[in-house]
C-alpha cells in the first residue's frame, strides 16, 4: 500500500491573541451573531460562485458542528453544507442570505496547461499572518495529480496551513482549481514527514462544477469580470470574494 503523501493546509486553532484581536470587529462582536469565537477549532479559506453558494475543502468541514463563513468586511454568515464531494475534496455551502454574498468568481472548467501562470488567495496560519487575505503565484507544474490522480494537477504556488479552500485563478481572474494540499516526503526520522518546496496539490474547477450543477442556482447575478490584467489588478478584482471560513 502506498503511504500517502499529502499534507492538509487545514489551519490550526486559534491563539488567543487572534480571538481577541477578530473579537474586537464590530461585526463579530454584535452578539445577534452566532460566533462562539472561544471554540473556534479550525481555519481554512473559501470563495464565493456566482450561482450563490460558498465553496471550500471537504476536509476543512468534515465532522464539524457549526459553520461560519466571514467576508472581507468583517461580516459573520453562519453557512451549512449544500454538497459534498470527499473524493474530490470539495465542499458546497449555502447560507441564509446569499444576495450577501460578495460577488462570485467565474470558473473555467476546460483544460489546464503545463507552465500557465496561477495564483491565489488565502487565509494561511490567522494566528500568526493575520485576517487580510495573503498572496502566493506560481505556475502549473503538473497535469496530473499525486499517484496521477486526473482529477487535480499540481502548482509550484506556495500554500500553508488555511490555505485550504482558496480558488486558483489563472491570469484572467476565473477559477481553474482550488487549493487542497501540499506535498511531503519522509525525513528518515520515525513516522515523520516534511512539506516539499514548491509542490501542492489542487483539484480541477471541473470537479466544482460538477458538484455546483446537483444545486439550484441561488444567485443574484453578480459576478466578478473576467479578463486578463495585471496581476496587481487581478488581485483587485477578486480579492472581497475570498472568504475565510471557521469551524467548530
Amino acid at each position: 500500500m502506498r503511504a500517502n503523501p499529502l499534507v492538509s493546509a487545514f489551519g490550526v486553532t486559534l491563539g488567543a491573541t487572534m480571538l481577541a484581536a477578530l473579537a474586537a470587529t464590530p461585526a463579530l462582536a454584535d452578539p445577534t451573531l452566532p460566533m462562539p469565537m472561544d471554540s473556534v477549532r479550525g481555519t481554512g479559506t473559501g470563495w464565493s460562485t456566482a450561482s450563490g453558494y460558498v465553496v471550500t475543502n471537504h476536509h476543512l468541514i468534515a465532522d464539524r458542528d457549526e459553520i461560519f463563513v466571514v467576508d472581507s468586511e468583517g461580516y459573520v454568515f453562519q453557512a451549512a453544507v449544500a454538497a459534498r464531494d470527499s473524493a474530490n475534496d470539495v465542499a458546497v455551502l449555502e447560507v441564509d442570505d446569499s444576495k450577501h454574498l460578495p460577488a462570485g468568481l467565474p470558473i473555467r472548467p476546460d483544460a489546464l496547461r503545463l507552465g500557465a501562470g496561477v495564483f491565489t488567495l488565502g487565509f494561511p496560519r490567522l494566528d500568526v499572518m493575520g485576517s487580510n487575505p495573503k498572496l502566493s503565484h506560481g505556475i502549473v507544474s503538473g497535469l496530473t495529480g499525486i499517484f496521477d490522480n486526473p482529477n487535480g494537477f499540481l502548482v509550484s504556488v506556495p500554500i500553508q496551513p488555511g490555505n485550504s479552500g482558496g480558488p486558483l485563478l489563472d491570469m484572467s481572474g476565473q477559477v481553474v482549481g482550488m487549493v487542497t494540499s501540499m506535498v511531503a516526503a519522509p525525513t528518515g526520522s520515525a513516522g515523520e514527514v516534511l512539506p516539499l518546496p514548491s509542490v501542492n496539490c489542487a483539484v480541477r474547477a471541473g470537479a466544482v462544477s460538477a458538484l455546483l450543477d446537483t444545486l439550484p442556482d441561488r444567485s443574484t447575478s453578480r459576478a466578478t469580470q473576467a479578463g486578463n490584467a495585471d496581476l496587481e489588478s487581478l488581485v483587485d478584482r477578486v480579492q472581497a470574494s475570498v472568504l475565510i471560513v471557521m469551524t467548530r
